[in-house]
């Protein structure tokens, strides 16, 4: 399976995806390194399984448990990346999805647009530094529950002297934004099958007329898939396109849907029929290619 989209639904249907970013061809010459390089950086480089302290290990697992439910509890999504963020864990922690960071951060960067940028659940700042590099005349703006985390992605920053970079340490709901954005950048599951309408209308309410949001849900199956699309009000948000991006973590080859959407009002939306379609076509795409061992 090819690094780029295996599947597009906005070309299928006749509509045509944003273009990449010519910043993106930058990052092949000397104005930039590439994504891998950056990662490194933080210390996050490809391995097959994290080998942590089996202290460490088994308070990992209490704390996935604990955020893996159906509705976590604030404060267990609190501690859960409060501990991830621990400078000697992070790096091992992110190793085993590094290829899944890069091709996503590659899928965002190809698309960032605008001035004003925001990266929901940011982490350590890995990606939201890489789109800062990427788009040094842009404001980039990067916000996350967990202060550990924003004070080590403060630290990176400094580090890679980004002047263009702001964080926050925040819940989105709480997030009291400086609204309009042109693009909101969401890889960290903010947006799910049982995303709070409320929260979506939120994030909308942030962009410019002309914005847009990119997101890249980890979900496998059509019925979590339609479930999202089950919470979208398509009377107000358009989905533009639905593309793949397929990656190794721990050995196994898995993919990622990711969607762009924009307000309605901006036109270029794929109907809902046209995507169910498109993701039942993509994944049978990739299960197909997964046995012939592409």
């Amino acid at each position: 399976m090819p690094a780029e989209a295996v599947y597009n639904a906005a070309a299928r249907d006749g509509h045509r995806a944003a273009p990449a970013s010519p910043l993106l061809a930058m990052t092949e010459t000397s104005a930039l390194p590439t994504l891998s390089d950056h990662l490194a950086v933080f210390g996050i480089r490809p391995a097959p399984m994290a080998v942590l302290a089996p202290r460490d290990a088994k308070r990992l697992a209490q704390l996935g448990k604990a955020v893996d439910r159906a509705r976590p509890r604030p404060a267990d999504v609190l501690a859960f990346y409060e501990f991830i963020a621990r400078p000697d864990l992070a790096p091992l922690i992110h190793a085993g999805k590094a290829d899944a960071i890069r091709v996503t951060g590659e899928f965002v960067a190809a698309r960032l647009g605008g001035e004003r940028i925001l990266d929901l659940g940011c982490n350590i700042g890995y990606l939201t530094s890489w789109y800062a590099r990427c788009r040094p005349g842009a404001e980039v703006w990067g916000i996350d529950v967990s202060p550990s985390s924003i004070e080590q992605a403060r630290r990176f920053a400094t580090r890679l002297g980004l002047a263009n970079l702001r964080y926050a340490a925040t819940d989105a709901r709480r997030y009291v934004a400086d609204p309009p954005f042109d693009t909101i950048v969401d890889t960290q599951g903010l947006i799910e099958p049982d995303v709070d309408p409320a929260l979506l209308r939120q994030l909308f309410g942030w962009l410019r007329p002309d914005g847009q949001l990119l997101c890249v849900p980890a979900i496998g199956s059509l019925a979590r898939f339609e479930s999202l699309l089950d919470t979208l009000d398509f009377d107000a948000v358009a989905v533009r396109s639905l593309d793949w991006l397929p990656f190794v973590a721990q050995g196994e080859r898995s993919v990622y849907p990711a969607l762009v959407m924009a307000h309605a009002s901006a036109g270029g939306g794929v109907p809902r029929a046209a995507l169910v379609a498109a993701f039942q076509q993509g994944v049978a795409d990739f299960v197909r290619q997964r046995g012939a061992g592409r």
